[in-house]
Formats: structure tokens, sequence, C-alpha cells
């Protein structure tokens, strides 16, 4: 088991996936420091998983959120391991997307000797991310099997270098789409879960293939580097996700 008693999650409720002393996982409901298990509830047509679940979203959501007022069938989270709370079959990563990040990362990496001072180099970062937004977001694939729970042991290879790790927002799709619109993008999400995203920042840059760009594979996608969750939280709870700050 863990260490973890509650788990500190926006709105009422959170959907997460835990593991019992017997091995067995289930998808549960998750309410701070208890939890029920959905895998057994007719009402949501027993899912085996929290997968089941976000395939059905808009039709399992109103019954999820009829669950706050269950009186019945709590659990301790204590008495569970907690899971990531998705096994998606897909991932999808954007590179470069924070502004302040970016810049701080160009004036950390900065070389004196092309004789521009550190407010130069900043000004220079702006205005490149700033261009940025009049084109597509910078999107690679990241492999599932990089998963792994929020607070499960990180495994760093024997011959990396330089890891580095970033807390990431991960969006939940809850929906099938394709080529949706920037105004309808938030329709097809069904929640917000948390990633910690980490990089061999050594093995990004191919020396042999420069012209092939980044290697994102190499760098980013060994098992255990992308720990995740605890919970999914829904979409509804963070409506107004672009006014936060981190």
């Amino acid at each position: 088991m863990n260490s973890v008693r509650t788990i500190d999650h926006a709105g009422s409720w959170a959907l997460g996936r835990l593991r019992d002393r017997g091995g067995r996982v289930f998808p549960a409901f998750v309410a701070h420091e208890w939890a029920l298990d959905l895998s057994v509830r007719p009402d949501l047509g027993r899912p085996s998983s929290t997968a089941d679940l976000l395939e059905r979203w808009d039709e399992a959501l109103p019954v999820l959120e009829g669950l706050v007022g269950a009186v019945e069938g709590w659990l301790p989270v204590a008495e569970h391991r907690v899971l990531s709370p998705v096994e998606p079959r897909q991932i999808f990563q954007a590179g470069a997307n924070y502004r302040t990040h970016v810049i701080d990362i160009a004036v950390a990496h900065h070389d004196p000797s092309d004789g521009r001072t550190t407010e130069q180099v900043r000004a220079d970062a702006a205005a490149e991310m700033d261009t940025r937004l009049q084109h597509p977001p910078y999107v690679f694939q990241g492999l599932p099997s990089a998963i792994c729970g929020p607070w499960d042991d990180v495994v760093l290879p024997s011959d990396g270098r330089q890891p580095d790790w970033e807390l990431e927002l991960a969006a939940v799709i809850g929906r099938r789409a394709r080529r949706v619109s920037p105004e309808n993008a938030l329709d097809v999400v069904a929640g917000w879960t948390i990633v910690n995203d980490l990089t061999l920042r050594e093995r990004i840059f191919r020396t042999d293939i420069p012209a092939l760009g980044a290697d994102w594979l190499a760098a980013k996608n060994s098992p255990t580097f992308l720990p995740t969750g605890p919970v999914l939280v829904p979409r509804a709870t963070l409506a107004d996700l672009g006014d936060r700050e981190t």
C-alpha cells in the first residue's frame, strides 16, 4: 500500500484507480480520503477500468455526479494503492508552450559570447514566443508504457546523464474526436489530471542526424517517466482554467 490518507483534489469528487490489498485494481469515485468501488455499480455498467467510463463519458458523468451524496460503500483511500487514474491508448504532448518557462530556459542556457545581455536574451525569447502564437503548437506523441502511478518510484536509466522533470497539466479526452476547432476543443475534454514529465536532456537532440530534429522517444519515454495523477477531476471543476496560474 502507500502512506496516502487523503487526496487533495479540486471539487467535491474525482475519478481514480485503486489497488486493494489483494491486488485487485478497480475504478474509483474519490472524495478526498474516501472512495467508492465503481466496478460493482450496475448503474454504471460495472466498469472494469476508468477507460470504460471515458468511452461513454457523456452517459457516465451524470451518474458519477449523483454519487456525491452516497451514504454506503465508502472505502478508506489509505488502505489502497493509488495508481494512475487513466491508461490511455494515445498520449499527445505539446513542446515549448509555456511562455515564461521557455524564456527562463533561454536565459539559463545563454552563451554570453554572442554579445547579448541577459535583458536582450529575455526580450528575444519573448518575441519568439509571441511569434509562435501565429503557428500551430508543436505536438509529439508519447508512449503509454511510460505512465506510472503518482507516488511510484521513477527508474532512471543507468546511462542517463541529465535527468530533468517538469510538472504538467494533462487534458483527458472523453469523446472520439478529430480535427476539432479551437473553439470547440474543451467539449471533448472529460477532465484534468497532473503528470510529471521526465526528460533525459542529453538525448533530445541527435548529433549524428540533426536534420531529423528532436528524439523524443529516447529523451522522454522510458518506463516510469510519466508519473500521472493521483486523480482525474471533471472538466467543469476547473472551467476557468485559462485564467489560472500554477
